[in-house]
């Protein structure tokens, strides 16, 4: 058998293998050979849907549509978002907000420093 023939019969088979972390693979085929994957796939495609939603619009346990999100995201056809990086994502937002409302109050105050400045030495 040539090089050439080797490698292209290496080629097919990168095709349906995506290398994880510490020599992990998912063989991507695996991963759409369910009809509840797919179902899944289908409609996270329409829109964000939560473990729950999920398993109500497929009819199934959120225990199995856990099994099922697991494969796809080692797969990489799906990326899941735990409700602690939300957690921490609302945090960095409100501790954001709380920066903001600060300078902005620190603005006002400054402003309204100046504007008695302004009057005051208006007067003279």
């Amino acid at each position: 058998m040539s090089n050439e023939t080797k490698q292209k019969q290496t080629d097919k088979k990168d095709l349906n293998i995506i290398k994880l972390k510490k020599g992990e693979t998912v063989n991507i085929s695996k991963a759409l050979g369910s009809s509840k994957r797919l179902s899944i796939l289908q409609h996270l495609s329409q829109e964000e849907l939560n473990l729950s939603e999920i398993a109500e619009k497929i009819d199934s346990t959120p225990q199995a549509v856990y099994h099922h999100l697991q494969i796809l995201e080692k797969s990489k056809l799906v990326q899941v978002v735990r409700e602690e990086q939300i957690k921490n994502m609302a945090t960095l937002l409100l501790i954001s907000f709380f920066i903001i409302n600060l300078s902005i109050m620190t603005l006002m105050l400054c402003l309204t420093f100046l504007s008695i400045e302004i009057s005051s030495s208006s007067v003279y």
